[in-house]
């Protein structure tokens, strides 16, 4: 809002709240110190330790580096279990009870034949700190070994992204979506 426009935005009576501008300040990255601070390397080191296994993390951000190491399983497959792009809209691959988007399942990935990306970042930053699982490629250690300090929240969990388009109506679909995934692979 421009500065003389203040008043008459403070003025209108649907109006609850207004906040002035606040200096942000980047964090700096600090995944290695987060997991200890809260606990989660005792939790992933008990025994039985709970590390995901088992369970779909499901995701409506920007998209993901599907072919980023931190995302795949032991035996060198995707955990990826699907992708619905609601961007980009392919002749036979929405979700039937959809319409719109293209859906990418494992196999696709596996196959290499899933046209999935992250152009901001955002969604494959965010997925790792859920889900990462410690495998790097960015000189932080050898391309698909474990770097320890970099495993995300449940680092064998299953993943289903939504890359969205950000609307209102978009985020109830991908919710939608998400649990309907969840019904199809059995997982909580």
């Amino acid at each position: 809002i421009a500065p003389w426009d203040l008043a008459t935005v403070a003025s209108a009576p649907e109006l609850v709240y207004i906040e002035g501008p606040k200096r942000m300040y980047p964090a700096a990255p600090a995944l290695n110190r987060s997991l200890p601070a809260v606990g989660l390397d005792s939790i992933h080191t008990a025994n039985p330790g709970y590390r995901g296994k088992d369970v779909m993390v499901a995701f409506i951000d920007s998209g993901l580096d599907i072919s980023h190491p931190a995302f795949l399983s032991e035996s060198g497959a995707t955990r990826v279990l699907a992708v619905w792009d609601q961007v980009v809209t392919l002749p036979g691959r929405s979700p039937e009870d959809l319409g719109y988007g293209t859906e990418w399942t494992a196999d696709d990935i596996d196959a290499g034949r899933a046209n999935v990306f992250d152009r901001s970042g955002h969604g494959t930053h965010v997925i790792g700190i859920a889900a990462g699982n410690g495998a790097t490629r960015d000189g932080a250690g050898t391309t698909g070994a474990t770097t320890p300090q970099y495993i995300g929240v449940a680092p064998e969990a299953n993943i289903v992204l939504v890359r969205t388009t950000y609307t209102n109506v978009a985020i109830l679909d991908a919710a939608i979506y998400i649990i309907g995934r969840a019904e199809q692979f059995g997982m909580p």
